[in-house]
């Protein structure tokens, strides 16, 4: 599965904005939760459930300071615009 930006950007929004911890109940979000667990942006936890060979269920309990500086720098729509275009291009970046 590739890793998807907006996807990263949308839950990162979802998390803040909630009053406690925000339930995922898509696959594809359930990866991206996983991908920023590791990366250290947010906390949380991935269900042991699986469903077609990937866990379908996660919670992001918290941002952390990481996640916090990297939606502080993605949250202004065309600042996240031009971004996408000249630095997060595939490749480029090894860790967020």
């Amino acid at each position: 599965m590739k890793r998807d930006m907006d996807v990263v950007r949308n839950l990162l929004l979802r998390s803040e904005a909630a009053d406690g911890s925000v339930s995922i109940n898509d696959p594809i979000e359930t990866y991206h939760v996983r991908i920023m667990i590791d990366a250290g942006l947010i906390e949380g936890r991935i269900s042991e459930e699986i469903i077609s060979d990937a866990p379908r269920h996660s919670h992001i309990h918290n941002l952390t300071w990481g996640g916090h500086d990297f939606l502080d720098a993605a949250r202004n729509d065309t600042v996240w615009r031009t971004a996408k275009e000249k630095i997060l291009k595939p490749g480029y970046s090894k860790r967020l």
